[in-house]
């Protein structure tokens, strides 16, 4: 699926969220989660991959190909690294259907992509 992460996350009100004097985007709540420490058995492996996924979305400047587990792990992320009014507004954009547009589909057993 293709997701423009430059969207803006939005507080209960819809006005823009401000966060370290800049409105906070998808871009940034993804790349802060996805480059968080995780859990400490957390596997290497795991984390350089997530550390990938993070740099390609922060150097995005459109909408970009994202795979379901690359969406799955953001989402889980997401969900337990982030404060709750950020952590809503920016699952509420991932959720949304105009944000995202299918590519090939992955198999929903698959942990993880193949290791380059």
């Amino acid at each position: 699926m293709k997701v423009d992460f430059s969207q803006k996350v939005t507080n209960l009100n819809g006005q823009p969220l401000i966060t370290e004097g800049a409105e906070c985007t998808l871009k940034l709540v993804a790349c802060a989660a996805l480059l968080d420490g995780g859990a400490p058995n957390t596997a290497p492996q795991i984390k350089r991959l997530r550390y990938q996924v993070a740099k390609r979305v922060f150097q995005s400047e459109g909408p970009i190909d994202v795979s379901d587990w690359e969406m799955k792990e953001i989402k889980a992320l997401i969900g337990s690294h982030i404060i709750p009014l950020i952590m809503g507004g920016a699952l509420d954009l991932l959720d949304a259907p105009e944000v995202h547009t299918p590519i090939a589909a992955v198999p929903e057993s698959a942990e993880a992509p193949p290791a380059a």
